[in-house]
């Protein structure tokens, strides 16, 4: 393998660097696993790239608990921020932890603040807006926390979608409109509440939104999904066939 390594085979590169990370034939090292995954990723090996990156994030990990290696706070924020940088946005979350607590770096809430951002926007877990959202709903600021929350609800969070009908149907400024918009969404995820309650709008003459068809129908999702209310509301809404409209007969 080292030969092939030397004559720039990146197979052979990789090779020797899980034998060095597995201890496999050669006495572990995690430096020289990092050495030739990069010079197989140099060549352009795919596999070796990903695997260095997850070696940045478990030896980050190691150094944080002090498992493994002697505990290292500086350690894991450097192979925090290799791994990170390299796309492990776990890792981006990890360090960002770090720059909250000052651990290992100069406390960093702004740094930390876009670490989360950027783990957020860049990959299909709405739970890391989800999480960066209640941060900001802790301290107070409801805007970035809509905004993460939104980020979440758009990724098929549904945590996130409901805390976005907490602001526009329970707080202080109702906005019944949006509020629906992600009850419809949650409710279609399969929630007999949010059915029930998206029901309640259009039942509800003061929401702005009254439409007895669509309180019937939502009802009837919320009894589908096993809300006994929901079929009882459903039952008691009565629906009068629409009357054609008479038609005015010519004068001959």
């Amino acid at each position: 393998a080292h030969k092939a390594c030397d004559v720039r085979n990146p197979k052979g590169c990789h090779a020797i660097g899980y034998m060095y990370e597995v201890g496999e034939g050669l006495e572990q090292s995690y430096p020289e696993a990092i050495s030739y995954y990069n010079k197989g990723c140099g060549l352009e090996m795919d596999k070796a790239c990903e695997d260095v990156l997850k070696l940045y994030a478990k030896m980050a990990h190691m150094y944080e608990s002090g498992e493994g290696f002697a505990q290292s706070y500086s350690e894991a924020a450097s192979y925090y921020d290799k791994a990170c940088e390299g796309g492990i946005y776990e890792s981006c979350q990890s360090l960002s932890n770090l720059y909250v607590k000052g651990l290992g770096v100069k406390q960093n809430l702004p740094k930390a603040q876009s670490l989360i951002e950027r783990s957020c926007t860049a990959t299909d877990n709405g739970g890391e807006c989800y999480q960066f959202a209640v941060a900001f709903l802790d301290v107070g600021d409801r805007a970035k926390a809509e905004q993460f929350f939104t980020l979440g609800c758009d990724k098929n969070h549904m945590n996130s979608c409901r805390e976005l009908v907490n602001i526009y149907a329970r707080g202080r400024q109702k906005d019944y409109f949006k509020a629906s918009t992600y009850l419809e969404k949650v409710c279609n995820s399969g929630d007999e509440n949010s059915c029930y309650e998206l029901a309640l709008i259009y039942a509800d003459k003061k929401s702005g939104m009254s439409d007895m068809e669509e309180a019937k129908r939502y009802f009837g999702k919320a009894c589908t999904f096993g809300s006994k209310d929901g079929c009882s509301a459903e039952k008691k809404i009565v629906i009068e066939p629409k009357k054609d409209a008479p038609q005015e007969h010519k004068k001959r």
